[in-house]
């Protein structure tokens, strides 16, 4: 579905007491460390006030035709994991989070592998580097669905006045 069809849809079924939320898409290159950086000072510059909510949806299943980004990162590792994080912190750095703001992280690798101890994160980084090493697409899936769980938790502990 186009991102933009779907905020529409929102936007019509919100409710008439939404205390002034609004719906918004936006288009960015979430490929690369600029293009999130780009997203969040657009953000920025425009009126919007600090965000209550963050929704982390977007995700990418692997690329074999194409594996790598423009920075040479691995497109899931990028998208899933570097995205969010340069994101999660730009939004910080430029005040754009309520104090007690949510965030959400929603990633369908992960649904796959239960959240997991720090240690299990561990262990399963550590497993799959040595069944597979870094570099080829299959080394991505499992690691990116552990680690975006604990990137989530180490973020909030980081950040406290974030959830």
């Amino acid at each position: 579905r186009n991102t933009r069809d779907v905020a529409e849809k929102l936007k019509a079924i919100a409710p008439a007491d939404s205390g002034g939320q609004t719906f918004e898409a936006r288009s960015a290159d979430l490929f690369t460390v600029s293009g999130a950086e780009r997203l969040v000072q657009d953000l920025a510059d425009s009126d919007k006030r600090p965000f209550g909510y963050v929704f982390f949806t977007v995700g990418c299943w692997p690329d074999y035709a194409d594996p790598f980004t423009s920075e040479g990162v691995e497109k899931m590792v990028a998208l899933d994991l570097v995205a969010r994080h340069v994101v999660l912190k730009s939004l910080i750095k430029h005040g754009l989070l309520e104090p007690g703001a949510r965030i959400m992280n929603t990633l369908a690798p992960t649904q796959a592998f239960p959240l997991q101890s720090v240690g299990g994160v561990k262990a399963r980084l550590e497993e799959s580097t040595q069944m597979v090493p870094p570099g080829r697409i299959p080394f991505s899936l499992m690691p990116v669905a552990v680690a975006a769980d604990a990137w989530l938790r180490a973020m909030s502990k980081r950040h406290p006045d974030h959830k």
